[in-house]
């Protein structure tokens, strides 16, 4: 399964749709698009690995990489984006992880 299919499954699931084609007109996509996801065909470009992220509250840098890496033909280029998703998620981490202590600090701003 590819990780644009995984996302697919996970949004789906969250938002209580049961079929692909509900999924890609709440997605704004084609039918045929999400049927070339799942017959691994293509995978879901940048713009539509935003989309999902945001739905899936999930940091969309590392999941552009991972859907990268999915679709990259050489060992080199998938090893390249596995590197940068899991340099996203540490960044990712950090950032969140000084949140709170930023908030306290400055006391005016607001993260909700």
């Amino acid at each position: 399964m590819s990780y644009t299919t995984d996302l697919l499954d996970q949004f789906k699931k969250k938002n209580t749709i049961t079929s692909d084609y509900a999924a890609a007109k709440a997605l704004g996509l084609t039918q045929q698009s999400v049927s070339n996801y799942r017959a691994g065909v293509s995978h879901a470009d940048d713009r539509v690995a935003v989309i999902l992220a945001h739905e899936l509250d999930i940091d969309p840098f590392k999941t552009i990489a991972r859907i990268n890496a999915d679709r990259a033909k050489k060992p080199e280029e998938r090893a390249f984006w596995k590197r940068i998703a899991s340099a996203a998620a540490l960044a990712f981490f950090a950032i969140l992880t000084a949140l709170p202590s930023l908030h306290q600090g400055l006391g005016w701003v607001s993260i909700m």
